[in-house]
């Protein structure tokens, strides 16, 4: 069975005047559960709509097959805060990647304000 959507209809040109930023962890992205599959549905029509859509997964990957920290799948643009999709075996040192990571976010925020464009932040747990 295909789970793909199929967007009919012309792609946008010109850069999207107002974006999504989707804040999630723990399920991974391009590569993970359900939720990934949902959350990819939703940025697709969103860029469908002419709206950006960007991931910011503020956590490593529990899924090995995301090898990339940042980058595009399917048109979605997505970063890895933390700088690593790997998970860190050593507690503290998870601890510390998601203290990390969640201090990147906030900075990431920060920048979105500053830009000062029409911005909503969906979270996604």
């Amino acid at each position: 069975m295909n789970h793909t959507l199929d967007v009919p209809g012309p792609r946008p040109t010109k850069p999207p005047d107002c974006q999504v930023v989707c804040i999630t962890g723990g399920f991974g992205f391009p590569a993970g559960n359900g939720s990934t599959v949902r959350l990819r549905l939703i940025g697709r029509s969103l860029l469908a709509g002419g709206i950006g859509f960007h991931v910011l997964h503020c956590g490593p990957s529990p899924v090995r097959l995301n090898t990339a920290t940042r980058g595009t799948s399917q048109g979605i643009s997505f970063e890895y805060t933390t700088g690593t999709v790997k998970r860190p075996v050593n507690r503290v040192l998870r601890r510390l990647l998601y203290v990390w990571g969640g201090l990147r976010l906030f900075l990431r925020l920060c920048q979105l304000w500053r830009a000062r464009k029409r911005t909503v932040v969906y979270v996604c747990i």
